[in-house]
């Protein structure tokens, strides 16, 4: 994997947990949008799509350190992020994204977030409500896996990488995975149902867009429209996109979500 132009990443303590990100652009007038990264990513590994935003950007990482006999939940982790932010952002209100499994994570994060924008990623508010979502067995196979082959990131993304395996060569996808926590974002992810309830009964749910690609092995289509359809969300349709058009199309993809976040 080849990454170029690898951004600089700053950290924040948090007692004993350290929480690093990467900051892009300056403040404009505007609230900072903080991203939330997929398993697959960390802080520094969102390409082109930062700065095609043309925005203040904060990418937040996955937390290190801490109780290592703590139970991973989506709860857990969207508890850090909101205590953390603040002191980040030198704020107390953004925009969210979340791309795969930062849009649970954007979904457990309630304190000062304005819009978010869920990506690649299904509403959790819908998800037992409409026809389940059946990812692509060879997705699956690689989901699970934290070594993957060229072919296994095709089979994952879909899209644009399986149309073209040689985009990978420019794109900043992790093929080897930190085991553990690999295995902590995985069982999150399995115990995220209480988002669910969260947000069924909650009132004033941050308005929110979908966005979704026609060819996403993991996160259909069909589902993911229906799920945007049943909580009122925007739907971002991206055509022929798979599970990481943000990378493969980042100034396509920046262009949605400032349209929908500055209007």
């Amino acid at each position: 994997m080849l990454i170029a132009n690898r951004p600089e990443t700053s950290t924040f303590q948090l007692g004993k947990v350290t929480i690093p990100y990467v900051e892009h652009g300056k403040p404009d007038g505007r609230l900072p949008l903080v991203l939330f990264n997929g398993i697959s990513m960390d802080e520094n590994h969102w390409g082109k799509f930062p700065e095609a935003l043309n925005r203040h950007v904060f990418a937040m990482g996955f937390p290190i350190g801490g109780n290592p006999f703590y139970v991973p939940s989506i709860r857990y982790y969207a508890r850090q992020m909101e205590r953390a932010l603040p002191s980040v952002i030198q704020g107390n209100e953004f925009d969210g994204l979340g791309l795969s499994w930062g849009g649970l994570l954007v979904q457990g994060v309630r304190k000062g977030m304005r819009k978010r924008v869920i990506a690649a990623s299904l509403p959790a508010a819908a998800s037992l409500c409409i026809k389940p979502n059946i990812p692509d067995s060879k997705a699956l196979r690689v989901v699970a896996s934290t070594k993957r082959q060229p072919e296994d990131v095709a089979d994952l993304y879909g899209g644009d990488i399986r149309a073209n395996p040689e985009l990978l060569k420019d794109l900043p996808i992790d093929r080897h995975i930190n085991a553990l926590r690999h295995m902590r974002q995985q069982f999150a992810a399995m115990t995220s149902g209480y988002l669910m309830l969260q947000n069924m009964i909650t009132t004033n749910m941050p308005p929110t867009m979908v966005m979704a690609g026609t060819d996403d092995p993991l996160m259909r289509y069909p589902c993911v429209r229906g799920a945007a359809e049943w909580i009122g969300a925007d739907l971002a349709t991206i055509e022929n996109g798979g599970h990481g058009f943000l990378l493969t199309r980042p100034e396509e993809s920046a262009k949605i979500v400032n349209e929908f976040l500055d209007s």
